[in-house]
């Protein structure tokens, strides 16, 4: 298994992996039908668009040519959170879990953003899904409560994960 930058090439694989952690991983915590909003043709384009897109980073660990985890960061559009990047995607395939996949991309991410300056971000977390809260709290996230969420996060109680400042 290796760690790298994401391609556009790897559209396809990321996007079959954010269906399948949807409905495989996340499905106990979304409300009646939520997944069906999702696209996987419009996916694929997302994370094609994003590999270009210099305001993005995405980095993938693939195993045997076959992306199995990925994260997501942007400048943080959170208004009126403070944090330079916002984590918009963390994701690694439910027969790859627990075998320290994300833990790896995280701290690609976080030495990528420590050449940057001071790492300052954060994520948006689905409160109910304690397994990756207790992710993130291992990896020193400080959980930030009782703050409105955007729109598309509005339907399911969610809580923050920041770091730095």
């Amino acid at each position: 298994m290796f760690i790298r930058t994401a391609k556009t090439t790897d559209s396809n694989d990321m996007a079959e992996l954010f269906m399948r952690v949807c409905q495989v991983s996340l499905s106990p915590y979304l409300p009646e039908g939520f997944l069906k909003r999702f696209d996987f043709e419009i996916q694929k384009a997302k994370y094609a668009e994003r590999a270009v897109d210099p305001n993005w980073i995405q980095i993938v660990a693939v195993e045997n040519g076959k992306v199995i985890g990925f994260v997501a960061a942007k400048d943080n559009d959170a208004e009126p959170l403070s944090y330079r990047k916002q984590i918009r995607s963390m994701y690694v395939d439910p027969d790859w879990q627990r075998q320290n996949i994300g833990s790896l991309l995280f701290e690609v991410l976080t030495d990528m953003l420590k050449l940057q300056g001071p790492v300052s971000m954060m994520l948006w977390c689905i409160k109910a899904n304690t397994v990756a809260c207790s992710f993130y709290e291992k990896h020193g996230g400080k959980r930030i409560e009782n703050v409105a969420p955007p729109l598309e996060y509005s339907e399911m109680p969610h809580v923050i994960y920041a770091w730095g400042g």
